[in-house]
């Protein structure tokens, strides 16, 4: 329905009722099952789809605490999501939040792995256009 909507409005909207239903992977204490895991990583996988797109458009408004307490939230429940770090600092930078971003771009070296950091700085370093 987001990708539908008629207005960058609607759509954020949409997205954020879609993103506030998910709190992680669903039936994490039969994560190990086999039948379980195609369901949980399509649902996992839609969830940082929906958030990335989130943000993205959380970012073109200039809407920089929903931006914000978005990309926190969803590194909480997908750590590896290159683009919420991507968000986030950029968010923090663009409010002249340099320390914070700074403290998340070091967190986010911590988190991800090689190649995700990899991703996070092309990500960075084609956004200071």
């Amino acid at each position: 329905m987001a990708s539908a909507a008629s207005s960058i409005i609607n759509r954020v909207e949409l997205l954020k009722s879609a993103i506030d239903l998910y709190n992680g992977k669903i039936l994490s204490s039969a994560e190990g099952e086999h039948w379980l895991i195609q369901f949980a990583t399509k649902y996992h996988i839609a969830y940082i789809g929906a958030v990335n797109e989130l943000l993205k458009q959380l970012a073109s408004l200039h809407s920089y605490d929903l931006l914000n307490q978005y990309a926190m939230r969803s590194l909480t429940i997908a750590p590896e999501n290159t683009k919420g770090y991507y968000w986030l600092i950029r968010s923090l930078k663009a409010q002249g939040m340099d320390e914070l971003a700074s403290n998340e771009y070091r967190l986010a070296k911590q988190k991800l792995t090689d190649n995700e950091y990899l991703d996070l700085l092309d990500l960075l370093a084609n956004s200071q256009e």
